[in-house]
């Protein structure tokens, strides 16, 4: 069973312009100007996808790929877990990052934070379709750095928080899966995450202090816990990824591992198409999912990287919150695809504009210094506007005041990266 992206995707536009519904997630820490036009290459480019054990398509609803929206908080607002049930901040994790890190092998991370440390911050929305009897999907997230060729010089060193725990992982080459993790004897082991719909709706959380039974629906075993921007309320369903740059050694600054053109040009992923046919696919049944790790099997066993993180001072930690949702079809229905109905696409994409407002400022990544650089000869030869979906913005003519302030949204930051 696979969502219908067509479907999906005209919903979402009609709901909301800014927005899209895309397979495949531009999560990038840095984007490169050239000649005063956003590019889509920079310096710290990561595509990010859903990967079901199974196959099919688990797609995102996000703001649009090219120039998104994006939040500005501190990460002391930002809530995780620990494995042992115990709530924490992003602000908490990134202090003792290096103790936390041990268990994969790093010898030292150095986050370099401030206090509190400035974040940016984007939201998600992912459909996880299971079959009409299905109880259940199993799944990972994983991405694809384009700054990373082997694991010991990673682009990024990943914390992956989720209702059963934060987890420690770093850019890896080619599609790097984000697995849960437990300890034994013979090290590290990487788990799979499972999906299950709630009796939750869509955008439907606990409050804070309710504790009634539905904390642990039966027969599911997740946990219902803050995760996200502080007042989300209480959720099975909310991944934090913190993607914290860090400073690689010299080396080439694109991986081949995209499309190539005959040029010898590599170009990112501009997601998968699909098209649009709808033969008999109806709406199907949304709920708030409930994610587990499915620490009772065992995929492989994670290898220690023994590397030093640094974190460059000038870089952003970008965080990503993550919302998940399942959709099944009635028991009449036939095909297989099944579309999110019109109201369940409103109710996230008012729940995803909603958590925006949360955050201490908001903007497109156009507008955020922080999170542009000047391209180098190199990277701004490999700018291909003509593949993009969206138009790239332009600069106006006199930069805006507080331009000292990178993380302060300006309408004119692309005249200020020189």
């Amino acid at each position: 069973m696979s969502t219908d992206l067509a479907t999906l995707k005209d919903r979402v536009k009609a709901i909301d312009p800014r927005f899209d519904a895309v397979t495949i997630a531009w999560n990038d820490g840095q984007r490169g100007v050239g000649d005063g036009v956003l590019s889509c290459w920079g310096g710290n480019i990561t595509d990010a996808r859903l990967v079901a054990k199974d196959g099919g398509v688990l797609p995102f609803v996000r703001p649009s790929n090219m120039d998104e929206m994006l939040g500005v908080t501190t990460a002391d607002k930002i809530m995780l877990v620990d494995r042992d049930g115990t709530q924490v901040t992003a602000q908490e994790v990134l202090l003792n990052l290096e103790e936390r890190a041990k268990y994969m092998g790093y010898k030292s991370v150095k986050t370099n934070v401030k206090n509190p440390e400035r974040v940016v911050v984007r939201v998600q929305n992912v459909w996880i379709p299971l079959d009409a009897n299905g109880t259940e999907r199993k799944f990972v997230p994983a991405h694809y750095s384009y700054q990373t060729m082997n694991k010991s010089n990673p682009r990024n060193l990943i914390v992956l928080g989720t209702p059963s725990g934060t987890y420690v992982h770093s850019d890896d080459s080619g599609i790097n899966h984000l697995y849960s993790h437990t300890e034994d004897a013979e090290g590290t082991n990487n788990h799979w995450f499972v999906a299950q719909e709630s009796e939750l709706d869509v955008g439907q959380t606990l409050n804070v202090d309710d504790t009634s039974n539905r904390d642990a629906p039966s027969p599911k075993k997740g946990r219902f816990v803050e995760m996200g921007i502080k007042g989300m309320g209480r959720r099975g369903n909310c991944f934090v990824v913190m993607s914290i740059p860090n400073t690689q050694k010299d080396e080439p600054r694109y991986s081949s591992g995209g499309a190539a053109a005959g040029n010898g040009t590599v170009y990112r992923s501009l997601c998968f198409s699909e098209s649009k046919e709808r033969n008999c696919i109806t709406d199907g049944i949304s709920k708030a999912a409930i994610i587990s790790a499915d620490t009772t099997n065992v995929v492989s066993k994670a290898s220690k990287n023994e590397i030093d993180i640094v974190r460059p001072e000038n870089e952003p930690i970008v965080i990503t919150i993550m919302l998940y949702n399942t959709v099944k079809p009635s028991s009449n229905m036939q095909g297989q695809k099944v579309a999110v109905s019109t109201n369940d696409v409103k109710i996230a994409v008012h729940e995803m504009n909603k958590i925006y407002d949360m955050c201490d400022a908001k903007c497109k990544l156009s507008e955020l210094r922080v999170m542009l650089s000047k391209m180098t000869f190199q990277e701004s030869f490999q700018i291909t506007h003509k593949i993009l979906h969206d138009p790239a913005p332009m600069i106006t003519d006199t930069p805006a005041a507080d331009a000292d302030d990178p993380f302060k949204p300006n309408p004119n930051a692309l005249a200020l990266v020189m």
